[in-house]
């Protein structure tokens, strides 16, 4: 009987090892899954911004990409709809498999907000503004304010400013103002945003 209870009780440690092993690799092959998947997706928005800078006619640094493994998610500002048809080919053709949603606000003097010909003392104090407006933006103080939104681009001419917002939810309305028009230089202030969620859900 005691040799029956050692056989029994050896077998069933053996089993509850090897039980332990197998969970362990389990768990470490799971980890390296997700990491090999979120450098996969990592590498297609890459590529869909790579490719969109490549089209001179797009301005890519208005539109944000993001990808989970099955949807593409593209939101920003484009010219107009036809644009917009095209960004959505062009990201398309990363990942084939992938469905892509968008949500685009067609602003059409984007074609026109490349740099601009002026003294080099006014371009010299727009990008000091420039800097100024950024961190105020993603200060401590502004947090609060944006949290649910992404500051996508910043464009000043002449002092004044435009802020280019991505909403990610409510509230469908921000104000920056007070984090904007304080510093000193700006002139004007404008913030224009799109609203990349569905508020209905």
């Amino acid at each position: 009987m005691k040799a029956t209870m050692a056989r029994v009780l050896r077998y069933a440690t053996f089993s509850l090892a090897i039980s332990n092993h197998c969970v362990a690799d389990d768990s470490f092959t799971k980890v390296a899954s997700n990491l090999v998947e979120k450098a996969r997706q990592g590498a297609v928005v890459a590529q869909v911004k790579a490719a969109l800078m490549d089209r001179k006619e797009i301005r890519s640094r208005y539109i944000r990409v993001r990808y989970d493994g099955k949807t593409i998610q593209l939101a920003g500002f484009v010219k107009d709809a036809q644009q917009g048809e095209q960004v959505v080919e062009i990201a398309k053709r990363q990942d084939v498999s992938a469905s892509v949603v968008t949500f685009w606000s067609y602003e059409k003097a984007l074609e026109d907000r490349d740099p601009y010909k002026t003294h080099v003392g006014e371009q010299a104090s727009d990008a000091e503004i420039w800097v100024k407006v950024r961190a105020s933006l993603y200060s401590l103080a502004a947090k609060t304010a944006v949290q649910s939104a992404d500051v996508q681009a910043i464009d000043v001419r002449h002092g004044k400013v435009r802020v280019f917002l991505i909403l990610d939810g409510p509230p469908e309305e921000v104000d920056l103002s007070p984090y904007v028009k304080a510093i000193p230089g700006v002139t004007d202030f404008i913030c224009t945003t799109v609203k990349a969620f569905d508020s209905k859900r």
